[in-house]
């Protein structure tokens, strides 16, 4: 196999730290979607290893006198928004976690065809080296997401506590609904933990600012649009206006839009805002308070009561 040359290099690098860089955004907004402390303590760890991941690829590229791109894509960020506005418009934190592990397990399977292709080529030796061991970093991430949204009949269920003693009280409990030891696992919090150091501020309402607004401008186009179909209809409505059947429609349909992205801006602007707060005091929480992390693997059946119970002992906090 010929050796890749440097510009099919370059091209390898910027795609990787691209990905790794959208990586890192969307489980940060994974994390930010969910209540559960443990599960967005992993989630933001997840998020600063994507991080890390891309800055030795972009030190790579640096070598190479290049400098990557800091910018992201339109549908990316769009998609994000998507994200918080659907994880937040979803009834029941479990079914929440569902939708945002969902993505991140679809995130995950295309990083790593990402690597894969990657590495089928020639590259310089230390170069394949770090990608490989990234890969395999990468792959226990995505074993461990795949494990949270459940493989087969089994499912991970993680939680945070702040204390031994409910610590204690959660074991009993679940060993009194037929778990046994070798399904409880318990760890040190900073064992699991990796603090995220990302900027975030004011990104997350941006984005999901952004994706109501466009959700909000295609659904009043549509319904403008549906009005201006009934105004050709009506061929008085349209002498009144003066105007001609077709300039009617068109007029419609931009109304609809301009008022159905106003409208959607605002409700993303709420959510967002709503989204940032909640994060920001459970995350700044787990990092000051947290001290196990329980993790529990019970099947599909139990898998909601266990999160129930665990919530429960914890419920003086998410």
């Amino acid at each position: 196999m010929a050796h890749a040359t440097q510009k099919a290099v370059q091209g390898t690098l910027r795609t990787l730290i691209r990905l790794n860089r959208e990586s890192e955004k969307g489980f940060r907004v994974a994390a930010e979607c969910v209540s559960n402390r443990g599960l967005k303590v992993l989630l933001k760890s997840c998020a600063q290893q994507h991080a890390e991941f891309a800055q030795e690829l972009e030190e790579e590229l640096a070598q190479m006198g290049e400098r990557p791109s800091q910018r992201t894509t339109p549908l990316a960020l769009l998609h994000r928004g998507w994200i918080i506005i659907k994880a937040t418009m979803t009834a029941g934190p479990q079914d929440t976690e569902r939708v945002v592990l969902a993505e991140c397990s679809r995130g995950g399977r295309y990083i790593l065809d990402a690597y894969r292709s990657a590495l089928a080529l020639e590259l310089p030796s230390e170069l394949a080296d770090r990608l490989r061991r990234q890969q395999e970093e990468l792959a226990s991430i995505h074993q461990q997401i795949e494990e949270l949204k459940g493989i087969g009949d089994k499912q991970l269920v993680v939680r945070l506590f702040n204390s031994s003693q409910d610590v204690a009280k959660a074991m009993e409990a679940l060993e009194a609904s037929g778990l046994t030891d070798q399904d409880i696992n318990v760890l040190a919090f900073d064992k699991v933990m990796t603090k995220y150091q990302g900027d975030i501020k004011g990104v997350t309402i941006a984005e999901a600012v952004s994706s109501a607004s466009l959700s909000g401008a295609v659904l009043g186009g549509l319904i403008g649009a549906l009005v201006g179909v009934s105004i050709l209809l009506v061929p008085e409505t349209i002498m009144d206006w003066q105007v001609a059947p077709w300039t009617a429609l068109v007029l419609s349909i931009l109304a609809g839009g301009l008022v159905g992205g106003l409208f959607g801006a605002l409700f993303g602007l709420l959510i967002g805002s709503s989204v940032v707060e909640e994060d920001t005091f459970l995350y700044d929480d787990s990092l000051a308070h947290g001290e196990s992390m329980l993790m529990v693997c019970a099947n599909h059946q139990q898998a909601d009561q266990v999160a129930t119970v665990l919530k429960q002992i914890n419920a003086a906090r998410a």
